[in-house]
Formats: structure tokens, sequence, C-alpha cells
């Protein structure tokens, strides 16, 4: 005969579901527990020992043994005493079955079947943290890094939300994308791949943290600088776009994106009221730089922004 261990397996997935655990939110009182006990027992016992053409034995096992294993989870059972609970409870509803006795409690099982429909404790829905209180979220570097290269190139902003559960450490787990816009450009996978560097304080109770709340957290990749600002007017960002420039002209003599970015260069440079040996030698220095930094996906994100501003820039002019 089929242990009770196999059965309930078998009702959780018949359920559908991969959590062996259900949750109630509160647990039912001690009568209400041994009634669900003898319903769940009742009900084992008639689906194994009968003919079962409709499949309804079988039903009405599923949803006691599911309402009975849920019910003595949080009244604080362990799987292994609901087990042995439930069986013993078999036995007995088996032995009367056996004696040709039709247990009076069998109709009002079914009844509260069929009344209520099959009984799915409530589960309990983790909090959602409306007001998070960040420790630490994306750098515009780290989002830039993770910005899909595809998207970038054509100059796709994206928007991302994902839901991700937080820990007692401050970290997020369990991340899942909630929403993608423009879908299918990459944006998803580049939030998850920013979950590691999120990190928020969680939820206390009696002043202890715990981990559980979920949390909604919204990216935004944009398509950065906004050609109405002034990269080239920043000493720094036009040296680096300087140095990419170089980098990634086949003939920088006759390139006009490194010609432009020369004179922005050159431009900002005086501005900033240095020696033409200083200038040249920082404008030496961007090219070695960038040589690097195109090896890694930052520079590569980098030097499509520094790209797209010239070619708007172009598009203007």
């Amino acid at each position: 005969m089929l242990s009770l261990i196999f059965l309930l397996a078998s009702a959780t997935a018949a359920l559908g579901t991969s959590d062996p655990s259900p949750r109630l939110a509160a647990p039912p009182d001690a009568n209400t527990l041994i009634r669900y006990e003898a319903c769940a027992g009742l009900a084992a016992a008639i689906a194994q020992s009968r003919p079962d053409p409709t499949g309804k034995a079988r039903t009405r096992f599923i949803d006691w043994v599911y309402v009975y294993s849920a019910s003595g989870l949080v009244s604080g059972l362990k799987p292994s005493e609901i087990d042995r609970r439930l069986e013993q409870a078999r036995l007995k509803a088996q032995a009367r079955l056996d004696r040709g006795e039709i247990p009076a409690e069998a109709a009002a099982c079914d009844a509260t079947i069929d009344v209520n429909g099959p009984i799915r404790p409530r589960p309990v829905r983790p909090a959602v943290i409306t007001n998070p209180d960040w420790i630490t979220r994306p750098n515009s570097d780290q989002l830039l890094a993770a910005f899909p290269k595809d998207a970038l190139d054509k100059g796709v902003s994206g928007d991302v939300q994902l839901e991700c559960q937080v820990e007692v450490d401050t970290t997020l787990s369990g991340c899942a994308v909630i929403k993608e816009d423009p879908p299918g450009m990459g944006f998803g996978a580049a939030g998850l791949s920013l979950a590691a560097t999120m990190h928020m304080r969680p939820q206390t109770v009696d002043g202890k943290a715990v981990r559980g709340a979920r949390v909604i957290v919204p990216l935004n990749f944009k398509v950065a600088p906004d050609f109405d600002m002034t990269l080239a007017e920043s000493l720094p960002d036009a040296e680096r776009c300087l140095g990419y420039a170089f980098q990634q002209a086949s003939d920088p003599g006759s390139d006009s994106a490194y010609r432009q970015w020369t004179e922005w260069f050159t431009g900002d440079a005086l501005a900033a009221k240095l020696s033409p040996a200083d200038a040249s030698a920082r404008l030496i220095a961007s090219t070695h730089t960038a040589a690097e930094a195109l090896k890694t996906q930052k520079g590569a994100t980098e030097a499509a922004v520094c790209r797209r501003y010239y070619e708007a820039w172009k598009a203007q002019s």
C-alpha cells in the first residue's frame, strides 16, 4: 500500500506547486486541527481502498491532505509528525471501512469541501517595502557598464523594475524582472546583473532585522549624456572621448570624430589654462588609457556614449 509520504508528495504535485510547506495566515485551533486530521485520514483511506472512476475520491484526498499538512505546519508540527499522525488517522478510518462502517463524519467532510470549495490555506504575502532605506544603489558608472551594447549603439533608453527579497545582511536575493520597456533589448538582464550592487536596510521586528520583505527596484537606463548637455565642454570627458576616438579610428588623421574631439579637447584645455606641454601629455595618455579601457564592458559603453554624442552633434550642425 502506498505510504502517506508518497501520497502527500503526489498531492503537492497535483496542486501544481513546488512548495511543500504552504502557510496559513494564522494557525487553526486544536479542535479544528483534529477535525482536519480525521477528514484527511478518511479521505486517504477511501482513495486507497475504493474504486474511483470519476476521480472524486482522489480530489477529496488532495484537498484534505493539503489542508491538514498546511494547518499542521503553521501549528508547529514537523513534517514527519504530520505524516505519522496522518497515517494513524488513515489506519483508524480504514479499520472502520473494513468493518463495513461508513463514518458519520464523511458527509460532514464532503459538505465542508462542497460548500466552501477546496479549502486552500490563505498564503502569507510577504510585505512590500514602499519606502526603501537604501545603503547603496548602482552609480552612473555601474549603470553605464551594464547598459546593453546594442541598445546603447542604437541610442535606445530603457526602464526596468525588479522585485527582490531583502535579506538580513542588507543584500537582495531572488530578484525577478516584473517590467522591462522596451522588451527584447536586454534591459531586464542588465537590471538583474546590478542586483549585487544594491544594499538596503531590512525591516525589523522587535528591534531585530528580519528577512522576507520584498522591494520593487526601478532602474532607468538612459542614453547619456543628454545630447543637449555639455559633454564636450568637460575637460575630463573630452579627454576620455578623445582617447576612444583615436583608438577606434582606422586613420586618426582623416577621421572626422577624432578631429572634432581633438578640437573640443583643445578648447577645454585652453579654458583650463593648461600649458601646451601638459595638454599634449594628457592627450597621449588618454590614448593609452582608452586602449586598456576598451578591453572592458565599461570602456566599450563609454566609447559608445562618446560616439553617440558626436553623431548627435554632427546631425544638428
